[in-house]
């Protein structure tokens, strides 16, 4: 698709383009510059909006609302919506009105395109002669795997771990783990589900002889920090713990139940493995104060069973999906 732009009714663009082809462009544009500071006005999505005006804001670049950005002839007009696989689709409009369309892989490389026309003593130039609209190529559509620094889009999360884990009493567990949560603001909201079972080889349901398998609700507020393909993510929460604890008898099954609520806190680090996937690493420490670490009565015939610990510990390793 080739792009419609109208002649120009100066000569001057013309002759700085001449300039800069047979050697002159670096004192030219520098020329150009001064009289046409690089201007963009965004409209699209509200989340990418104000994501890649903070980019080029940093980088130089007037945007809209700054002063000067919608009156000036020299702003570039830039549409920014989410696309599938969770791209940036950037529609870019210069004052001759030339447009062009680009597939990135995240804001911070839409903000590199639009940048990239905002500046017209680098683009007048290179754009003489050849105004296109391109069709978006493998090496602009994903940079090295999807793999782009810079801030994250993202509403959802969902994510999946193995869990193990050591509770105050000396026992050790293991489990599985499920999570989502979706974004409001700069937190992320949602649930944790956890499933462990004892595995009875320390702590106090060796010692009494008894199973217990817990399950833990969680409700959590995470706070995802992002750091090029890397993700910080401190997490605290409220939930409530069920607990079973049974002892195999001579033909019949001993069995006691409970539930007390918790205290949650996590650190979790992320590794971006492609723009949706996530390798994630969880520490998380859930406390359960007013919990009754024994069941049942102790009067010389029955034991008592080993119930909830007061303190338990976990380390996971899951991956975490990430959608808009």
């Amino acid at each position: 698709m080739r792009a419609m732009g109208r002649p120009s009714r100066h000569v001057a663009p013309a002759a700085l383009a001449v300039a800069w082809l047979v050697g002159g462009g670096v004192g030219v544009g520098a020329a150009a510059a001064e009289a046409c500071a690089p201007a963009a006005v965004l409209v699209g999505d509200d989340g990418l909006v104000r994501t890649i005006e903070t980019v080029l804001r940093a980088r130089g670049v007037t945007v809209d609302g700054d002063g000067g950005a919608t009156s000036t002839t020299c702003a570039v007009h830039a549409e920014v919506t989410p696309d599938v696989d969770h791209h940036v689709r950037v529609t870019i409009t210069d004052a001759e009105g030339r447009t062009i369309e680009r597939l990135t892989s995240d804001a911070e490389t839409a903000a590199t395109a639009i940048e990239s026309w905002a500046r017209r003593d680098l683009t007048d130039p290179l754009l003489v002669g050849h105004a296109a609209v391109a069709a978006p190529r493998a090496a602009d559509t994903i940079d090295r795997a999807g793999l782009a620094a810079g801030p994250r889009q993202r509403r959802i999360e969902i994510g999946a771990a193995i869990d193990t884990g050591v509770s105050g009493d000396g026992a050790l567990w293991g489990g599985v783990r499920g999570r989502a949560c979706a974004m409001v603001g700069d937190a992320c909201v949602g649930a944790l589900v956890r499933y462990a079972r004892d595995t009875e080889v320390a702590g106090d349901s060796a010692e009494l002889d008894n199973g217990r398998s817990a399950l833990d609700l969680t409700v959590v507020v995470e706070l995802p920090l992002d750091r090029d393909r890397w993700t910080v993510t401190p997490s605290a929460g409220l939930g409530q713990t069920s607990l079973t604890a049974v002892r195999d008898l001579v033909g019949e099954q001993e069995s006691e139940q409970a539930s007390s609520w918790h205290l949650y806190a996590g650190l979790a680090a992320g590794a971006r493995i492609t723009s949706a996937w996530t390798a994630r690493l969880d520490f998380g420490v859930a406390l359960s104060p007013l919990a009754h670490a024994r069941l049942g009565e102790a009067d010389g015939v029955d034991r008592q069973l080993a119930a909830l610990p007061h303190a338990r510990g976990w380390l996971g390793l899951g991956l975490q999906y990430e959608g808009l």
